[in-house]
Formats: structure tokens, sequence, C-alpha cells
């Protein structure tokens, strides 16, 4: 269990942080690097944001959230400097076009590039010109393997944290945020929360993870785009099935992608069961019972189940989120010299600026 605090806000500090996404709890480090007393704040009683792995059918730490990390060199590199033990992915790790299988480097590579082809077609030269690097980046790095923290999500969160313990770092969980008051004339600003009232000379906001923000009397409300994720997860005993660490499922009007996250949950399951999550498309209007039955009769087809498993439960687990743009995003952090906003869609990518500002830290 992480160890945090549920108390009354300080008066003060450099920045504030919202939001304990891995990626944003990295951020905090990296103001922590700068000297800067950080606070970060989060209404969800769990931290790790959408990554986080509340428990389910009766087990800890189940994943939901069927994430990967890109297999980029330098983010594993770090990860394991924190402490992060990870273990290949490859194994069992692929795609799927219909019944043909595809190594995953190439899979995600496939996918980059339909993307970029589907958004050159609709004439959407924005998104084109915004795939187009992750398109060529995956393609560079098909080859290489993939890797995952070996503990989960809920591991990886932990590690993080432990570090962020060396430094002025304070963490606060349910804690609503009513809205941040920005100082007109001066880089600084007051967050109004549930918990207390806080000044800052820094905010570091997500895509995902953002508030309501006023300079004066004005609002600067992000235009914000909506959407809703439907997991299935199946508990499952014997019959078979292929074994699959996580597989990318292209261009299925049903199922987008699909992980094992048996050795995550706790306690261990029983000899025999496993824990399958899969990520399902498009709209999800038909009652419940029926978006299973669909879901299960198309995991048979790609033998993500086999057809002697006995389905001991299932539950389907929908959150949603919203998301600003990046071009909002943009424009909000311009708005205040104290905003900063974190572009959270892109674990891999944004890390990387995460490096490079420690590299000039160290300088």
């Amino acid at each position: 269990m992480i160890d945090v605090r549920r108390e009354p806000l300080p008066d003060e500090v450099d920045t504030v942080v919202v939001g304990t996404s891995p990626l944003m709890l990295l951020r905090a480090y990296e103001q922590a690097c700068n000297d800067r007393s950080v606070l970060i704040l989060d209404r969800s009683e769990i931290p790790g944001g959408a990554w986080n792995s509340p428990p389910l059918l009766g087990f800890e730490s189940v994943e939901s959230g069927v994430h990967l990390i890109e297999n980029r060199r330098r983010v594993y590199d770090f990860l394991q400097r924190l402490g992060i033990e990870l273990s290949e992915n490859d194994r069992h790790a692929g795609g799927a076009i219909g019944p043909l299988g595809i190594p995953l480097g190439f899979a995600r590579a496939l996918s980059f590039w339909g993307v970029l082809g589907k958004s050159i077609i609709g004439r959407d030269f924005g998104n084109a010109w915004k795939s187009l690097p992750r398109a060529i980046r995956s393609s560079m790095a098909f080859a290489s393997g993939f890797r995952y923290p070996v503990g989960g999500a809920n591991e990886m969160v932990a590690r993080i944290i432990d570090r962020l313990r060396h430094h002025p770092v304070d963490i606060q969980l349910d804690c609503e945020i009513d809205h941040v008051r920005l100082d007109p004339d001066r880089p600084e600003g007051v967050c109004l929360s549930s918990r207390g009232n806080v000044r800052f000379k820094h905010l570091l906001f997500s895509s995902r993870a953002h508030c309501m923000v006023r300079m004066g009397e004005t609002e600067l409300v992000p235009k914000c785009v909506s959407r809703k994720i439907v997991n299935l997860l199946i508990r499952l005993k014997g019959g078979g099935g292929i074994p699959v660490s996580y597989l990318e499922i292209i261009s299925d009007p049903q199922l987008r992608r699909a992980r094992d996250v048996t050795e995550f949950v706790r306690p261990l399951m029983s000899t025999g069961e496993r824990m399958l999550c899969i990520e399902l498309r498009g709209d999800q209007s038909d009652s419940e019972d029926r978006i299973i039955e669909t879901a299960l009769e198309r995991a048979r087809r790609y033998k993500l189940v086999g057809t002697s498993c006995e389905i001991m439960e299932t539950r389907l687990v929908a959150f949603g989120y919203q998301t600003i743009p990046e071009r909002e995003l943009r424009r909000l952090s311009e708005s205040h010299g104290s905003l900063n906003g974190v572009r959270t869609t892109d674990f891999a990518e944004e890390l990387v600026g995460v490096l490079k500002d420690l590299d000039n830290v160290r300088r």
C-alpha cells in the first residue's frame, strides 16, 4: 500500500502538480530536482491516475487499463534506475489482423501508419503531422523488444513515490480542487480545494487531470474532448487458448487490444486460472450482457479464450475522461507564466522530455 497524506494543505509551495499518473509524478520529481517545494494533489483515493489498479473481482492490482510502454531504450534505462524491475514482454506479445498473427512491433508500426494514412485521406493534416513522427519512430524500433514493470502499474507508481520521498514533495489524495485563481499581474496563483487553499508559483496539470482556471474574473476554459473507454475483465479457468501477454488487434470492429494481467493481481490466482483484460471499441450502447457475449465470441475467434475455458466471472469496467487537445493545452499553458500543461497521452514521448529537463538540471 502506498502511504500518502490526507491532511490540511500548506499555505504556500513553489509548485502544485495536479494528478498522480506516473508521468505527473515524474514531472514532480523533475521539479523537486530543481530545488522547488512540490505539492501533488489528486481527487482520487488511489494514486496512479488512469494507470491505477483498483480491487476488482475479489483481487487487488487488477490492471484494467491494458497499458504498454513503448519500446524506447532510454525510457527503460531510466525506469530501471528508479528501481523499477522490467520484464521482457516479447514472448507472448503480438498483433493480429483477422486470423493472421504478426510481431507486436510491426503491428504498432502498421497501426501508426494506418492512422497517418486515414488522417491524410480525411484531410486532417494537423493529426497527420502529429502522427508522422510516431509512425517513423515505431518503424525504426519495431524490431526492438517491449518491456513492462514486473509488478505492473501499481509497482511503478509505488517506486516513483518512494523516490519522491527523498525530496521536498507532499502527496495529498482525496483532495477535490474547486478552481485555480491566477494573479493577473504576477506569475503566481492560489489553488482552492476541499482541504484548504495553497499559493503557488508554478502549476503543472495534465491533458487529462486538469481543473477550472481563472485569471481575475476571466475563466480560461479549455476545449475538452470527452472520451469513454470500456474494458472487459474475464476470469478464466483451464481450457487452453493462446497465452498472450499483450495483443494489438488491428481494425477489429469490437476488440482493440488484450492483455493477460494474471501476474499482477494479488493474492495470486489459483493454479490454472487466468485474468484477461480486453479493451473494447466503438459504441457500447447494447445491454451489458450483450456486450459481454459479443466480446467473448470475438475473443474466442482470436483464441484468447479457449473453446473449453470455463468463464468464472466477467466484469465490464467503463470510465470516461476529458482530454485537452494539444493545441488547447498549449494555448492554456501560454496564457499565464505560472501554468505548464503536460500531454499525458504518450507516456514514452513525454518521459523523454522529462529526461531532457533532468539532464539540464544536472548540468
